[in-house]
């Protein structure tokens, strides 16, 4: 709601995605439904081996699909939108919100 409402909140869904198990695709749906889809940022919130790193970005690109997939199916996108939207949270937001160009 805050990232909706105020113009330097953006929406960092890390902690949901690799901790919520099968809480997830719920927790990244509302996120989605509620905030700019310009200000949500996918993080994968592990630390240490790389192997939480592959595991967090897998499974966050999976819930993101099935997400993305459901909001086509309903009608809430149009299937050459997802790709974009997609391509926004996993890399373009974040390099807008560090400003990295």
């Amino acid at each position: 709601y805050l990232a909706n409402v105020l113009p330097n909140v953006w929406c960092d869904i890390s902690e949901g995605l690799p901790f919520a198990g099968r809480g997830a695709k719920r927790i990244l749906a509302e996120v989605l439904e509620m905030a700019p889809l310009s200000r949500v940022c996918y993080g994968s919130d592990t630390y240490g081996s790389p192997e939480p790193f592959f595991s967090s970005a897998l499974l966050g690109r999976q819930m993101l699909s099935q997400v993305l997939e459901e909001l086509i199916a309903d009608g809430f996108l149009h299937a050459v939108q997802a790709p974009g939207i997609a391509r926004r949270i996993l890399a373009d937001n974040a390099r807008e919100l560090y400003q990295l160009g």
